[in-house]
Formats: structure tokens, sequence, C-alpha cells
């Protein structure tokens, strides 16, 4: 079975991913931030990573500086985040995110992007 970690500090949007989530047959773990998420990716693997950007204890760019100063494996992280800078979503994707979402959410462009990530 799949695995997904939502890392989002609101437990709304939480609620409203796994939401989205439920005809998938995924298992879902869920923190609400940064530091939490890389105890749990360095845990186990995950076939997708949706990730805020602004949260407590260490922020989505921090968690995708870490992994890449590390050279941990290419994780398929995808960031949601209300920051809908140019400059930011330049910075995630090269930091090694697969996509980056603005909120509020498209609900239509991320069920595109489950369909085509959590596949059989």
């Amino acid at each position: 079975m799949k695995k997904v970690l939502l890392v989002e500090d609101s437990l709304v949007t939480r609620l409203f991913l796994k939401d989205l989530l439920s005809p998938y047959k995924v298992e879902i773990e869920e923190c609400d931030n940064g530091l939490d998420a890389l105890s749990l990716i360095a845990l186990q693997s995950h076939s997708l990573i949706i990730m805020d950007l602004l949260m407590p204890k260490m922020t989505g760019i921090e968690v995708l500086s870490h992994l890449r100063k590390n050279k941990c494996k290419n994780y398929p992280i995808v960031i949601l985040s209300a920051d809908i800078q140019k400059p930011t979503r330049i910075q995630c994707l090269d930091l090694g995110a697969l996509a980056f979402l603005s909120k509020p959410i498209d609900e239509e462009e991320i069920i595109n992007l489950f369909e085509e990530l959590l596949k059989d």
C-alpha cells in the first residue's frame, strides 16, 4: 500500500486533504511541523509527501534544504503554500520539490496530481 505524508500545521487543511485522498488506496500519516516530518521521512519511505511551507519548529524550505544538504534520495514532495511569490516557488523547485501548488487549494489541480502520482 502506498504511503502519503501530510505535513501541515492546519488541522482543517489536513482534514481536507485526507478527504481528497480518500478514493485512493493509501495509508496516510500526518504531522504538523517540519521537524516531525524529518523524523517520519527518516523512518520510512513515502509515495508522496504533501508539505506546507510556514510551520512551527521547522519550515518546509528548511526541510527541503536539510534533505538536499544531506544528499537524501529524491523524495516526491509537493509544496502547498499561500506564499505565491515566484522566488519562493523557484527556491522550492530548486531544492527538489516535485510541484508547488498555491493555497487556497484548487481541487481539480491537486486531484490531477494525485491521479498522476498515486496511480497503481
